[in-house]
């Protein structure tokens, strides 16, 4: 299922750029917290490349899931927590009816499959759809800007990715999409592609030529081809 990238609407404070080893928020403050709720961040304009495995953002996630009740963090990482609440002013300002009747410090776009360890991802906003494999030592969380799939195994995103920026599928988003809108590869249109219609259409060879266009490594084999096939069967 198609998910869109973490939504809290309070950049000032949540996101945070790494500079001599220092981390930044946007108001140019030094934050010195634990780095338990501090993960990778990548945003739309990040995904340009079929593979992305760095980033100098970060982000503070202070949820696992919906609603979770956030006061855990007193405990867990009271320098977070103490960060929070000195910019609680920020938090409250946000303006979406969302976060109403919600824990103090909510976000939104999290869940279990924003832990896992690989994702295929694409801006929402972008006019020409590129799908980005996303992976590191870390776990990678995206911006509300993006929708991804989320995969356990790296071999599974790999081959997605291929699938997604073929011909094939880039073809039939073109003719889907309304490019002219501000999100033209909004969730509701990547639901229309169909991954088992895309593997009667696609061969092995298909996915290898798109490989080389992406200017990838040989990586995909005959073999992981056929036991991604297995899991549509």
């Amino acid at each position: 299922e198609w998910k869109h990238g973490v939504k809290h609407d309070c950049a000032k404070i949540m996101e945070l750029n790494l500079e001599n080893n220092q981390l930044m928020n946007k108001n140019n403050e030094n934050v010195n917290i634990e780095n338990s709720l501090i993960y990778p961040l990548l945003k739309s304009s990040d995904l340009k490349k079929p593979i992305v495995n760095e980033t100098s953002k970060y982000v503070i996630i202070t949820q696992t899931k919906i609603k979770q009740v956030t006061n855990y963090i007193k405990t867990k990482a009271p320098k977070t927590w103490k960060y929070l609440n000195d910019n609680k002013e920020y938090f409250e300002n946000r303006k979406s009816s969302i976060y109403d009747n919600t824990p103090e410090f909510s976000i939104f776009g999290i869940g279990d499959y924003s832990f896992m360890k690989y994702k295929v991802a694409i801006a929402g906003f972008c006019k020409n759809p590129m799908f980005s494999l996303v992976s590191g030592d870390e776990i990678f969380m995206l911006d509300d800007g993006c929708y991804y799939l989320s995969f356990d195994d790296y071999d599974s995103a790999y081959i997605t990715m291929l699938i997604l920026n073929s011909e094939l599928v880039r073809e039939f988003l073109n003719n889907i999409a309304f490019l002219d809108s501000k999100r033209p590869f909004s969730k509701k249109v990547l639901k229309r592609i169909d991954f088992s219609k895309c593997l009667d259409l696609l061969s092995f060879d298909d996915l290898k030529i798109t490989e080389k266009k992406l200017e990838l490594k040989n990586y995909l084999s005959e073999e992981k081809f056929n036991a991604y096939k297995e899991q549509f069967e």
